[in-house]
């Protein structure tokens, strides 16, 4: 995932008036949970012309369909019905020669009440000119436990101590129960996941970019990027579950 990539797509989504949520890996990781993923999920609103507008900002941006579909072949509610029910299609995916590294990926059925989550998305900002509406928590998470998947099984774990958090903001933290509890695994990671979910969504996508760079690195056997004085790297889960933190020079063990 590429930050200037996720930029061009979303400025280009709202200039095109196109209504559409950020759900899967990105949307993980703006509410607070960073692990690595390189796609761009989208819900669109599946109605004929906002679908029209979404297929010719990608396709403005060099984007093409993974399957030869047109955007009033997608638009045709029967068409995605038969899809999903023949071929078990539930996304469609997007590749560009010029975004590589940012696959777009479109769910051809609505997960969601799209109007409700569209008025209710957590809202962040790129560079301040771009506004970008993400999937709430709750339904992030109910997406999450639907899909019988290990990762996502995982993301609904953490996602869960987030919501956690959200819900009972009002627990006592005097600072010596706050230092007890990042003693301990599960204290130390609530911790890190607030201070991910208070950071820029331009931070948190340039994170992201940082983590994929140093996978491809260790894949092909060569050293991880020197780490900046202040920055740390911390391990959730495995190998490929981990993002450099930039708190002030606050190390993280």
């Amino acid at each position: 995932m590429k930050l200037k990539s996720v930029c061009a797509i979303v400025e280009a989504l709202n200039t095109a008036k196109v209504r559409y949520l950020v759900v899967g890996g990105l949307a993980v990781a703006a509410h607070g949970y960073l692990r690595f993923t390189g796609d761009v999920d989208l819900v669109i609103q599946l109605e004929p012309d906002n679908i029209r507008r979404a297929f010719e900002v990608l396709y403005m941006l060099e984007y093409r369909p993974a399957m030869p579909v047109t955007a009033e072949q997608f638009a045709d509610a029967g068409n995605r019905d038969r899809w999903t029910r023949e071929e078990g299609m539930r996304t469609l995916q997007f590749g560009s020669d010029d975004h590589r590294d940012t696959p777009v990926i479109v769910f051809a059925q609505d997960p969601f009440d799209f109007d409700r989550e569209y008025e209710a998305a957590l809202r962040k900002s790129l560079f301040d000119r771009i506004e970008v509406r993400i999937v709430t928590l709750p339904t992030l998470i109910t997406m999450k436990e639907a899909d019988d998947c290990r990762e996502d099984r995982i993301d609904a774990e953490y996602l869960r101590m987030i919501l956690d958090d959200h819900e009972n903001p009002d627990v006592p933290r005097d600072e010596q129960d706050y230092a007890w509890s990042l003693a301990t695994w599960e204290g130390n990671c609530r911790d890190q996941m607030r201070r991910w979910a208070e950071l820029p969504l331009k931070l948190t996508i340039k994170a992201l970019e940082d983590m994929e760079k140093t996978i491809r690195n260790l894949q092909a056997g060569l050293p991880a990027k020197k780490k900046r004085k202040g920055e740390s790297m911390i391990v959730i889960a495995s190998p490929q579950r981990f993002a450099p933190s930039f708190f002030n020079g606050k190390v993280n063990s």
